[in-house]
């Protein structure tokens, strides 16, 4: 009966049916595997639901205020006071009303693609948005053969990646307008500041050139970790928060940004609390048999004997100052934490646009496409840019040479693994590989190799995940993987490369 039940909920087009069956599902008598399909089900019923929902939207946008009622007819189009009708219909503001209608009519008349992919619950409402804001001013056919060249891949991402892959074809399809936008943009960068509500307050940039902006803020996180490596209590984001503010008011500091007795206070009562909430959530949990974060990450000679890992102390000798990696480091996996130096930031591009034979637009992981000149200046200007590592790719994405290489060389089969996976190898995370862990498929200390192809990058959150809750993950073809639970459930992961 209730396998029954879980194959119509899987194999059940969005509609009426599907509600009806939802409508009489007990979630409570489901296992976890079973919970998940209903909320899957659910999800794909809801994403019908808001594009019926547009589409009355829509309707109702074309109904004149003077028709009777009893009487059925339409406007060609909305008019300038149909938001009015819609406002008061929904009891919401007219900037919000007017989002709804402009959506509505966007995807039904322009981008009908991504309106049936919405009906069908193939994409959630979020992602056809994201259609929707980035092509809004975009020719009608570029905007359409964007659509159908990314809407079938648009279920696997995230809405972060999606927007990205859609502004890499945006540029793409049109590199000189992509220039054009870029320039008249960036003339008008500018730094604001005020004081919020709270009396705390805010200082950022807008329109910066996007290069210098993705190393400065690399450099941001690499002054925090380092800080944070050297015992400093406070969270990354407060001490990038900090070094952001020293480095502006220039004041020099060694390895800890400052902090002001006040800020210093607040931080300390905010651990306090923390720790009292984790308590609280630990003493409803089984952890017996569990390693503590203590013994979780240990000195690579207490897992493989004398030695460490093949490539720790290569790693370490590559990217810092030469001594071996301590317990900070090493995973019980034999795998590396990234270390605590000013980090590489990585651009990809494709061969003909290196050698200036195309304008396909490079990108940089987690930022998303960058103008092909602004590619070739980083990857030709190694004096100015040191810290910076370009990756040149073949049609397929994958890697064919990089430079430059920093000061000093770094072991090749870590940097080839991270240009390999570009990201987190987690599904839907979007962390970037250079600050990742460097996490070994399968445990150097049960026989797996260091070799590129038993090396994977996992932010710090799913390095933990693996470990703890006894993940494991499994190459397929072609450069995809795949998740597996002790439960028996499993998530793919598709490969990590740009469209050429």
């Amino acid at each position: 009966m209730v396998d029954d039940l879980l194959e119509r909920l899987e194999t059940l087009t969005p509609g009426p049916e599907l509600a009806v069956l939802l409508a009489t599902v007990d979630r409570s008598q489901l296992d976890g595997s079973g919970a998940i399909t209903l909320a899957q089900a659910r999800a794909r019923q809801i994403s019908h639901e808001q594009a019926e929902f547009l589409a009355d939207v829509a309707e109702v946008g074309r109904v004149d205020w003077h028709t009777p009622e009893g009487v059925v007819t339409r406007m060609p189009a909305p008019d300038e006071f149909s938001i009015d009708r819609i406002a008061w219909a929904l009891r919401s503001s007219l900037p919000a009303a007017r989002a709804q209608l402009n959506l509505a009519m966007d995807l039904l008349n322009r981008l009908p693609a991504v309106y049936e992919s919405l009906l069908a619950g193939r994409i959630d409402l979020p992602r056809a948005r994201v259609f929707h804001e980035v092509l809004l001013l975009v020719d009608d056919a570029i905007a359409q053969r964007v659509v159908a060249r990314l809407i079938d891949q648009a279920p696997q991402w995230t809405c972060g990646r999606l927007r990205e892959r859609l502004r890499y074809h945006l540029h793409k399809a049109d590199p000189a307008d992509a220039a054009r936008r870029y320039r008249a943009a960036v003339a008008n960068r500018e730094v604001r500041g005020g004081s919020s509500q709270d009396g705390t307050g805010f200082l950022s940039g807008s329109d910066l050139p996007i290069d210098r902006t993705a190393a400065a803020d690399d450099y941001l996180s690499r002054l925090a970790r380092a800080a944070k490596a050297s015992g400093d209590p406070r969270t990354l984001q407060q001490l990038r928060a900090d070094a952001y503010l020293d480095l502006l008011t220039g004041l020099a500091f060694r390895a800890r940004p400052s902090c002001d007795p006040v800020t210093e206070a607040a931080d300390e009562e905010d651990r306090q609390r923390y720790a009292s909430l984790r308590e609280g959530a630990q003493s409803h949990v089984d952890t017996a048999g569990e390693p503590s974060e203590a013994e979780r990450w240990v000195p690579a000679s207490a897992v493989a004997g004398d030695e460490g890992p093949v490539g720790t102390a290569e790693f370490d000798v590559a990217s810092t100052d030469g001594t071996r990696l301590d317990a900070r480091h090493c995973c019980r996996c034999g795998g590396v934490r990234p270390a605590d130096r000013r980090g590489v930031v990585t651009l990809t591009m494709t061969l003909p646009t290196l050698m200036g034979l195309a304008d396909d637009p490079a990108v940089l992981p987690a930022w998303g496409p960058v103008l092909a000149e602004i590619g070739r200046q980083v990857a030709l200007d190694a004096a100015a840019r040191s810290s910076w590592q370009f990756a040149v790719t073949d049609d397929d994405g994958r890697p064919l040479h990089t430079g430059p290489i920093r000061r000093r060389p770094r072991m090749v089969d870590v940097r080839l693994a991270r240009l390999r996976d570009r990201a987190c190898r987690a599904p839907y995370c979007r962390r970037p590989a250079s600050t990742c862990d460097t996490d070994h498929r399968w445990a150097y200390a049960s026989g797996g190799s260091s070799a590129p192809d038993n090396l994977d990058s996992l932010c710090r959150h799913h390095h933990r995940l693996k470990h703890e809750k006894h993940l494991r993950l499994r190459a397929l073809d072609a450069g995809a993987y795949r998740w597996h639970a002790p439960s028996g459930e499993f998530w793919d992961v598709p490969p990590e490369r740009e469209d050429p």
